[in-house]
């Protein structure tokens, strides 16, 4: 049976030379069943800088930017996207419910999002 869900990454959690933190999230959404992706039907890539390591809070909202306007009502993620947090109280800031890894489809997409986002923040930093 398929599910519709949103994987959701984040690259750049280590300060670059100036100190400065530059964070890329991504957000797929998609069709998927237990053990394989059907179709992919969003994506989205937000940007942002942080002067330092950034909190829970603000991990929170660059996540709730990208998703904003996705219908899936379930989010997958590794557990460490939101430092190891309960799934629940995660759920309950970005108003979807929040699972952590379990399937096989949901490490698909979840590898899938994760090269999105390390593709994408090399070839920003490669900008001039």
């Amino acid at each position: 049976m398929a599910e519709e869900v949103i994987a959701i990454d984040i690259s750049g959690r280590h300060a670059m030379e100036d100190g400065t933190y530059f964070m890329i999230c991504a957000a797929v959404e998609a069709k998927i069943t237990g053990y394989s992706i059907l179709s992919v039907e969003n994506l989205v890539i937000k940007k942002k800088r942080y002067k330092n390591a950034p909190c829970l809070a603000e991990i929170l909202d660059l996540v709730k930017e990208t998703v904003r306007g996705m219908k899936a009502r379930v989010l997958i993620s590794e557990a460490g996207e939101f430092f190891n947090e309960p799934e629940w109280r995660i759920g309950s800031v970005l108003g979807k419910e929040v699972r952590y890894l379990e399937s096989i489809g949901e490490r698909r997409l979840q590898k899938l999002a994760h090269m999105i986002t390390n593709e994408t923040r090399s070839l920003l930093l490669e900008e001039p």
